[in-house]
């Protein structure tokens, strides 16, 4: 525990250390997206993020998501933002009636950086040996009130023509479950390991600080009073396009949430997947 208090005090003064130069600097004014995106529908545009008042919109799209409704919690400023923010690309979805962002994808690419987030939680030194470019993808969210297919089907969209033009071969990230609970965490670990095939053979596991058992979490056996697992549409989506999840989640105290590393590989996608994000005129 002593290493989880230190780990969070360093967190939130790296946060404080950000916002607080991004606020009296405004970093992000010399922001340049990599990789354009752009295609619209009746209703909402997907783009790729391209001025500084996008990113700060999606910076506090996101603190309304993860802090405030997830957690109860604000931070200063009332942006969610880390070190990868500055340089990543940034894909947002636009309602066309009231002109804000109701939905974003952080997306790190190595391609253009040698370290991603999910690293700070699971050794992945494996995963970085395969051959290929990788595509990190993180901090997902989507407005309250536009929680549907369709916005989860155009940031997809989004995520394929970005892996298009970057000749990318495997995704990956952290797959959140937004819950510390034992009973729901084993029931939601148990599910997801039946649902999908698990990677074991990449050496895949929590580092020190994210750890189940250090928690006090068994995910060695099942309970008979286990509840119903939960599992978010969004992992559900990973897992019918056909990735693996890591057997064992790592456990983010400070978010709330169990995250399960997932590694979906652009050569084993599902036939569906294939057509329908692949094929021709979907995304490009």
């Amino acid at each position: 525990m002593i290493h989880h208090a230190t780990k969070r005090f360093r967190e939130n003064f790296d946060h404080l250390a950000l916002t607080s130069k991004l606020i009296r600097t405004r970093l992000f004014r010399a922001y340049t997206a990599k990789v354009g995106i752009y295609f619209e529908t009746e209703s909402y545009v997907l783009k790729t993020a391209e001025s500084a008042d996008e990113i700060e919109e999606l910076l506090r799209l996101r603190h309304r998501v993860f802090l405030q409704e997830l957690q109860g919690k604000r931070k200063l400023f009332r942006i969610d933002l880390d070190r990868h923010d500055l340089t990543c690309d940034h894909l947002m979805t636009v309602d066309r009636i009231s002109g804000r962002a109701v939905g974003t994808y952080r997306l790190l690419s190595s391609h253009f950086f040698d370290e991603f987030y999910s690293e700070s939680e699971f050794e992945l030194g494996g995963v970085k040996a395969l051959p290929g470019i990788k595509l990190e993808l993180g901090r997902a969210c989507i407005d309250p009130t536009h929680r549907n297919r369709t916005v989860i089907q155009l940031l997809w969209r989004g995520v394929t023509a970005y892996m298009k033009k970057t000749d990318t071969r495997f995704l990956l990230g952290c797959s959140s479950v937004q819950t510390l609970d034992p009973s729901a965490i084993r029931s939601v670990t148990f599910a997801l390991r039946k649902l999908s095939t698990t990677e074991e053979s990449l050496g895949i596991f929590p580092r020190i600080g994210y750890r189940p058992d250090e928690f006090g979490i068994d995910l060695t056996t099942r309970s008979n009073t286990d509840p119903a697992p939960h599992i978010p549409p969004l992992v559900l989506s990973y897992i019918r396009a056909g990735a693996k999840m890591a057997p064992t989640p790592a456990v983010d105290w400070d978010f709330g949430c169990v995250d399960y590393f997932t590694l979906l590989d652009r050569e084993s996608l599902s036939a569906s997947f294939e057509r329908k994000f692949f094929g021709n005129g979907s995304g490009e």
